[in-house]
């Protein structure tokens, strides 16, 4: 555990961070904000800075069918990520190669993946908690470029759960 009461977890031997949040379901929306902070930069002359920009990018997938905890539930997922700082633009088509790890990642493939992870999930009785968890940890685990990734999913009422709810889970690599 970490000083300040975060679990440590390990994923393909990394190191990373999770924080969970679950709440009832109220009119939020997660949004990508980009924000700037200033660094010196090797070669500088002392006392000026660069500006190095935080890129965060994010999509929806929504009202997919998850059958998690009841056949048939539907589900609304947001994500929201953020690169590490020095990569550089694709140098592959899209889809055609697999993507460098000091390269943007194609955001459609990152989607792919975490589509087919919602569809081919085992545990269908986890928790959203656990469920978001493990689809955050091996996003990351897969997309080396990511500095941190946020999941948030939306769940409407269905079948004997009649509250609408969502949860949100935070990992960083």
């Amino acid at each position: 555990m970490r000083i300040d009461g975060s679990p440590i977890m390990r994923t393909a031997g990394r190191t990373s961070r999770c924080a969970v949040a679950v709440a009832l379901l109220l009119p939020a929306m997660t949004s990508c904000v980009s924000h700037e902070t200033q660094r010196t930069t090797p070669g500088q002359p002392a006392g000026e800075t660069a500006r190095v920009a935080s890129i965060q990018f994010g999509f929806s997938i929504d009202d997919i069918v998850t059958d998690h905890q009841y056949k048939g539930q539907r589900s609304t997922f947001h994500i929201t990520y953020q690169y590490r700082n020095g990569l550089v633009g694709p140098t592959a088509t899209k889809g055609s190669e697999v993507v460098k790890d000091d390269t943007y990642p194609f955001f459609q493939n990152v989607r792919n993946g975490i589509i087919s992870d919602i569809r081919n999930y085992p545990r269908k009785k986890d928790f959203y908690e656990i469920f978001l968890g493990n689809l955050a940890e091996g996003t990351l685990a897969d997309y080396p470029q990511l500095s941190w990734i946020r999941i948030k999913v939306d769940v409407p009422a269905y079948a004997s759960v009649r509250t609408a709810r969502f949860a949100t889970v935070f990992a960083e690599q």
